[in-house]
């Protein structure tokens, strides 16, 4: 009986890979400034904790200071990001998204909801209830662990 549960769990758990793959695939495709997801991802948090220092953005993606002022350059030469020092202390940086970077913010959240919206549009109403309860019931327990 153990093998059987052992099986389904590793055929959910590999369900559960290919999906988060083909989403993945699904947004990379999608058309932007050639950013990576990760780009996307310090763009996002700009965005939330703007003005914020590279200190700050190291500490969140968990990468070191020298990372994120690298990836900051490219953004800030793809005229996303805006670099500021502090008036009361010069050492500090804050950086904040331009005009452009707000508009690719919103243009992938628009692309992102749209792709899962393609990848869940097969589910009744009820039936996505029902999923969103499970997904909430596996993944909050593993975010407390």
């Amino acid at each position: 009986m153990p093998e059987a549960a052992n099986e389904k769990n590793i055929h959910v758990w590999k369900l559960i890979l290919k999906g988060r793959r083909k989403l993945h695939l699904a947004m990379i495709r999608c058309p932007d400034l050639e950013l990576t997801r990760t780009q996307f991802y310090l763009i996002k948090l700009i965005e939330r904790e703007q003005p914020c220092k590279i200190s700050a953005l190291a500490e969140l993606m968990e990468v070191t200071p020298s990372v994120i002022s690298t990836m900051i350059n490219r953004l800030q030469q793809s005229g996303l990001v805006i670099r500021e020092y502090s008036k009361s202390d010069r050492r500090s940086v804050f950086v904040s998204l331009t005009d452009r970077g707000r508009e690719v913010v919103k243009k992938d959240m628009e692309i992102s909801q749209q792709v899962v919206s393609n990848f869940l549009h097969r589910l009744e109403p009820h039936e996505l209830e029902t999923f969103a309860a499970l997904l909430e019931k596996i993944i909050e327990p593993a975010d407390e662990e």
